[in-house]
């Protein structure tokens, strides 16, 4: 829970916020301000940078029992919180009218300025973890549908190799069978074919030798008509056994 602010007259103080949430006493300043580690809210407006001494989370503050809340302008007669710096670490109140820093009576000494926080960094601090788990859940998510897609995208792109690897390969297998049945069998047609051929050749071999032996009946026949039987005679025209042909007698 964010500590309340006090002003001077130990009333809470709604338009500041404590610099820090520790839970130990620390100066208030307006949202936007800048947090010195001395005690001083910084206000930086453009170019110009003013100094200021405000409230404190410790309601009483003002007596001057803490240190990270400086009092030396509260009480001021020409009022105001206003805070300027001298040098040598030494500043004074500035309030509505100025001060005068070579009088002894109106510088104080302080240790220069460092600062460590903006008046509403704790804030945005809270806001900030919230907005990073915000992110990290969106970055669960996003991991989540990544991997999702990655998944998606494996299994489409596994689809598209099988149908790929199915449209090349059937139609190779399908190409390699029939390349093989058509040249087994015109090897076997081939094999075949000399088979046939001489078996065509014997036929008309032998029908050669039918027609021949018509031819050669007939011939006889017309030449010595029903004497003799045409192999009879060709017995006589033929020699011993060598084959020489003799003059019939």
């Amino acid at each position: 829970m964010v500590a309340s602010c006090y002003n001077e007259d130990q009333l809470p103080d709604l338009n500041r916020v404590p610099c820090s949430q520790d839970g130990d006493p620390t100066q208030c300043c307006k949202e936007g301000e800048y947090c010195s580690s001395n005690g001083l809210c910084v206000k930086k407006d453009g170019d110009d940078v003013t100094y200021w001494q405000e409230t404190c989370s410790d309601p009483d503050w003002i007596h001057g029992n803490v240190t990270t809340c400086p009092t030396q302008c509260m009480n001021i007669n020409n009022g105001g919180n206003g805070v300027t710096y001298c040098k040598n670490s030494t500043w004074c109140c500035y309030g509505y009218s100025g001060c005068n820093c070579t009088d002894s009576t109106q510088v104080f000494s302080m240790d220069p300025v460092s600062i460590v926080a903006t008046a509403s960094s704790f804030t945005a601090t809270s806001t900030s973890t919230s907005t990073s788990s915000n992110a990290t859940t969106s970055s669960s998510s996003s991991t989540s549908s990544s991997d999702n897609s990655s998944g998606s995208s494996s299994s489409r792109h596994l689809g598209v190799g099988l149908g790929v690897g199915l449209g090349v390969g059937i139609p190779l297998v399908l190409g390699a069978i029939a390349a093989f049945w058509f040249f087994r069998r015109r090897k076997s047609q081939g094999a075949a074919a000399p088979a046939d051929t001489s078996a065509a050749a014997v036929q008309e071999h032998h029908q050669l030798g039918q027609m021949d032996k018509r031819i050669a009946q007939e011939v006889a026949h017309a030449q010595y008509g029903s004497q003799a039987h045409p192999a009879a005679l060709l017995a006589k025209t033929m020699g011993p056994s060598d084959g020489n042909p003799v003059e019939l007698q």
